[in-house]
């Protein structure tokens, strides 16, 4: 990455330039200030992705003749902990290579990576409590997760991180607001860059409808969350080729290499011991039921609890840009 630019003055510097740059959507970072915080357009977008995440969850569980609202409890006590919890520990990690501790910490950043390993360390727990197969669960999990990768990715958009890296193509975009990260962090103001967020909502959408198409093959639990694995790293390591970045392999390129190499032994796994009481046949003849079915009954709190129990703590930062003080 680009050595940071100095962080702007809290609502004095540029202020001008964010009314007059507002309305263009990439560059529309602020819902709301306050005298001491502010509340950013990410968290809300991060908070409506766990929402449709979890209705979506709700729908594949009522399609393989799960009851949603005996299993949305437990995912919402086991889940929501390990997205917050893991996708800020794994930005701090990567902070630290180049600032200390306490910088790190004040800093503002998360990152999907540790949000999926935060998920897969309480999914275990989650289909013990829940009474599921973990690999059911794992699956259901999998199949919701592109689809709300998707919507999250527009809050990346909006913040102006995970920004692309200078280009010509004519689909360029352009960071003109002082408080979008792209600006303050990589000093790319009105830079034609790449639009990565926009590559990965593509990405996603492809990825949510291929998992699709995989249910309709019969096979064992755990295919779906293998292919999801393989196929969303690799999507990563390409898309790490637009991003912004004089690091290779990135680290979330290897990331994607450890992401994959686990993606393909559970596959390996699957063959080997389809039909066991291990990995029995997977149960998605049905395909998803509708959420006004699935989310029936009050399933649907779950759903809007978890997207305010994400959104909430990914939504407000401090007066200045990139910092919670």
């Amino acid at each position: 990455m680009n050595e940071p630019a100095a962080l702007a003055p809290p609502d004095t510097v540029g202020h001008a330039e964010t009314v007059a740059t507002r309305r263009f959507f990439p560059n529309h970072v602020v819902v709301w200030r306050g005298a001491r915080r502010r509340v950013v357009w990410f968290g809300v977008f991060a908070g409506a992705a766990v929402a449709v995440g979890v209705a979506s969850v709700a729908a594949w569980l009522a399609g393989a003749g799960i009851a949603p609202g005996a299993v949305l409890p437990v995912l919402f006590g086991a889940l929501v902990p390990g997205i917050v919890i893991g996708s800020r520990g794994w930005a701090v990690a990567v902070d630290l290579r180049t600032r200390p501790l306490r910088e790190a910490l004040s800093r503002t950043g998360f990152a999907f990576q540790g949000g999926l390993l935060g998920v897969a360390m309480m999914l275990p727990l989650a289909a013990a409590l829940a009474g599921v197969h973990p690999l059911v669960l794992t699956d259901v999990c999998a199949l919701a997760l592109p689809a709300a990768h998707a919507v999250g990715r527009l809050g990346c958009l909006t913040y102006g991180c995970c920004y692309g890296r200078p280009t010509d193509a004519p689909w360029a975009m352009r960071y003109r607001c002082h408080e979008a990260k792209a600006v303050w962090e990589g000093g790319l103001h009105d830079i034609a860059l790449h639009p990565t967020p926009l590559y990965q909502v593509a990405g996603c959408l492809l990825h949510a409808a291929f998992l699709a198409a995989v249910t309709t093959v019969p096979g064992p639990v755990g295919v779906v969350t293998g292919t999801y694995l393989v196929v969303g790293a690799a999507g990563r390591w390409v898309l790490e080729h637009f991003r912004s970045s004089t690091v290779r392999p990135t680290p979330f390129q290897r990331f994607a290499l450890l992401q994959g190499a686990v993606g393909l032994l559970v596959l390996g796994t699957s063959a080997l011991l389809v039909g066991s009481a291990i990995v029995p046949m997977a149960p998605w003849s049905n395909g998803p039921a509708a959420w006004s079915d699935a989310l029936g009954g009050g399933a649907w709190i779950w759903a809007l609890l978890a997207g305010v129990g994400v959104a909430v703590p990914l939504a407000i930062q401090g007066r200045a840009p990139g910092v919670f003080r």
